[in-house]
Parts: structure tokens; C-alpha cells; sequence
């Protein structure tokens, strides 16, 4: 009985699940992060190790579906170092040339089960190929899958389809099994070997613990694999030979950059309002190879001067040069007309258009106009001159009806 006047003490209030969940998380993330450092201590000793002990090392052949040199080494330098940190001590090369020959045959077990799968798959399939028989459905052979309506390559497909459902099947009743036989496996190829004496004291949860820290290593040694390099480089705070490296190609392109505008400009012809200005206005260098002529523009070389003094007067964008050159050309044009207009006030009709078309194809000789372009100029100045002279004639009628009143 309690003191009168006395409390009795209040017992601790349970944890709840989401607690329990954080608090198991938090020691797994501290064990995890112990294990690695740990095992960055040790890791180059191991990885000599490893590379010393297994330098002959092959997988059979049959065993080579799965299996690579490099998945072994790596997968046996990981079980090395766990049995290490498990054990507390340094294993001998004699000791750890044990460790790789049990894991290499437990491998070579495991390899077995896989083709006992695959076996079994493909019996599965090859019995059910009449009639496209899968692990639980059974379709009828009258409808869509009528072997002799079918075609071949969608035959091949479906039997295909068959092979890896079976084979799904087979992997989940067949490797669950397998990965128990060769734990067993290798812990009693382990036990039985001389040179491998400290596992002798181990006890089931000792081999706990051993799988344990397998499983840890074997996610910093992945995690380390997939790291971009950069980002070893930064861990390990050796960051200045990168700068070097950028500041040189820094240099190359700028200088692969000058050795491509000097090509350029050599070879590259300038058009009329085109390239050329655009890269007129994006580096002023370009203001040199303005001069040169072009036989490939629609425009003559006169022209051409003339539209580069004026888009030199104002600058701007290349919009404001299009529409400075546009007012030029509308500009020239009724300059033409005017000039061929007074010959046609004295004359005739058909002489009037004779010397107009004189005159347009003498005016047009200080312009490099193609042949299309110059049927164009001249449609449009005939067209404006029988309209004007149609105004011409309806006016002097006008006056003729006037005075003919009076």
C-alpha cells in the first residue's frame, strides 16, 4: 500500500504506431549510417583483396545467363567486408578465397533453379500450343484462335506471350525455394570449412546480423556506382580541376568561334536584306564584306549601295530596313513611269506604247532585273499608262461634248 499523502508513480504512456514507425526508422538510418562508414574504411582493403584472391576467377558457362565476372567480384567483395565487420577481425587471403568459392558454387545453385524455369516454362508452352493454352485461361479454338485463320507472325506473338506467362508462373513458385536452398547452402558450406574457423561461434543471430550488414553494404556500394562523377569529385573536395577544364573550353569555343566567322565571311555570299543583315546586326565585323557584290541578288550593285545607304542612315531593326527599302523601290518606280509619260502626250497610240517600251527597256538597262521580273515591271507600267490615258481620252471627250454645246 502506497504512503497516505503519497502518489503512486504514473506508468509510461504507449507509444503509438506512427512513433514506433519514426523511432524504428531513425535507428535503421543511424545503423545505416554506421555501416557505411565503416565499410569506407575498409572498402580499398577488401576491393585489393578481393581483386588479388579472385584474379583467375571465371563463371562456368551454362552459369553466364545471369551471372557476369564483374556481378560476382562485386557481390563477393560485399559479403567479405560484412563478414568482417560482423566478425570484428581481418580475414586472411586463404579465408576470404573460401568465402568466394562458397558463394561462387551457392551461385551456381541459383543459376540451376533459373533454368529450371525456363525448362518448365517452355514444356508448359510447348503442350498448350494447340490450342494457345495459357496458365489459367484456356481460350476457345473455334473463334479468333483458329490455328488455320490465324496468321504466322500473330501466331508466333501469341505463343511468345504463352512462354512468358508460364515462365511468371514458374518464377514464383521455383525462386522463393531457391533463394531458401541456397542460403542453406552456403551457410553450411561456410560452417564446414577449415579455413573459415570464426563462424564457428556465430550463432542465428550472428547470422542475422551478417545478412544485415550484407544488405547495407550492398546499397552504399550501388548508391556509390550510380553517383555522377561530379558528385565524387564534390564529396571528396577535390572540385579545382574542374575550373581548369572550363575555362579551356571556354577558350577552344571562343576561339573555334573566330576561326568560323572568318570562313564564314570569306565564303558565304551577302544577299540583299537578308543573312546579311541580320549578322550585320548582331556583330559589327560583318560591316566589312558589306561591299561586296553579289551575282545571285535581284537587285544591281547600284541598287544595292543605295539600299545600304539607307539602311545605314537610321539602323533599327531589320523590319524598319525591309520598310525603308520598300519605300526606295516605290519611290524609283514612278520616277520610270514619269520619265516615258511625256512621249506619249504627242504621239499616237501604238507609238506612244512603242516608245514607252523603249524607253522602260533603256531605263531598265541600270538595273540587274531577271527576265521575270522585268515582264512585271513592265505589265505594271503599261497597265498604268492605258489607265491613265483611258482618264486622258474620257476628259478630252468631256471637253469636245462641252464645246461641241456651245
Amino acid at each position: 500500500m502506497n504512503e497516505v499523502g503519497g502518489s503512486s508513480p504514473r506508468p509510461p504512456r504507449p507509444m503509438s504506431m506512427p512513433e514506433q514507425a519514426r523511432t524504428v526508422r531513425a535507428q535503421l538510418e543511424e545503423r545505416f549510417r554506421e555501416t557505411g562508414q565503416r565499410y569506407q574504411q575498409i572498402e580499398p582493403m577488401v576491393d585489393e583483396q578481393v581483386k588479388r584472391v579472385c584474379r583467375d576467377y571465371q563463371p562456368p558457362l551454362w552459369t553466364r545467363l545471369r551471372l557476369s565476372r564483374d556481378g560476382v567480384l562485386l557481390h563477393t567483395k560485399v559479403l567479405i567486408a560484412a563478414i568482417a565487420m560482423t566478425t570484428n577481425q581481418e580475414l586472411s587471403d586463404s579465408a576470404a578465397q573460401a568465402v568466394a568459392e562458397s558463394y561462387s558454387s551457392s551461385l551456381q545453385l541459383r543459376q540451376s533453379y533459373t533454368w529450371l524455369a525456363i525448362g518448365t516454362s517452355a514444356a508448359l508452352a510447348y503442350r498448350g500450343r494447340k490450342i494457345f493454352r495459357f496458365p489459367f485461361y484456356t481460350p476457345k479454338v473455334q473463334g479468333r484462335f483458329d490455328p488455320s485463320k490465324l496468321h504466322p507472325r500473330t501466331a508466333r506473338l501469341l505463343h511468345a506471350a504463352r512462354f512468358l506467362a508460364y515462365y511468371i508462373v514458374s518464377a514464383a513458385g521455383i525462386y522463393p525455394l531457391a533463394d531458401y536452398v541456397t542460403a542453406k547452402h552456403f551457410e553450411a558450406s561456410i560452417r564446414q570449412d577449415s579455413r573459415l574457423d570464426m563462424f564457428s561461434t556465430l550463432d542465428p543471430r550472428g547470422m542475422a546480423e551478417l545478412g544485415r550488414n550484407k544488405d547495407f553494404i550492398m546499397v552504399h556500394e550501388l548508391s556509390n556506382r550510380r553517383r555522377p562523377q561530379d558528385l565524387q569529385r564534390r564529396d571528396a573536395g577535390i572540385d579545382a580541376p574542374y575550373e581548369p577544364a572550363i575555362s579551356q573550353e571556354n577558350s577552344v569555343s571562343s576561339q573555334a568561334q573566330a576561326a568560323w566567322t572568318k570562313h564564314y565571311a570569306k565564303q558565304q555570299p551577302q544577299d540583299s536584306f537578308g543573312a546579311s543583315q541580320q549578322i550585320t546586326a548582331q556583330d559589327g565585323r560583318w560591316d566589312d564584306f558589306a561591299d561586296q557584290d553579289d551575282d545571285a541578288s535581284p537587285l544591281a550593285a547600284s541598287a544595292r549601295s543605295e539600299q545600304r545607304g539607307v539602311s545605314g542612315q537610321g539602323g533599327g531593326s531589320a523590319w524598319d530596313r525591309l520598310r525603308r527599302q520598300n519605300s526606295v523601290e516605290t519611290t524609283r518606280q514612278p520616277q520610270r513611269t514619269n520619265e516615258a509619260w511625256p512621249s506619249t502626250q504627242g504621239e499616237g497610240d501604238w507609238n506612244g506604247r512603242n516608245n514607252a517600251g523603249a524607253g522602260a527597256s533603256g531605263s531598265s538597262d541600270g538595273y540587274s532585273f531577271s527576265t521575270s521580273g522585268q515582264d512585271r515591271a513592265f505589265d505594271k507600267d503599261q497597265a498604268q499608262r492605258e489607265f491613265d490615258e483611258l482618264l486622258e481620252r474620257e476628259r478630252r471627250g468631256t471637253d469636245q461634248g462641252s464645246t461641241w454645246k456651245k
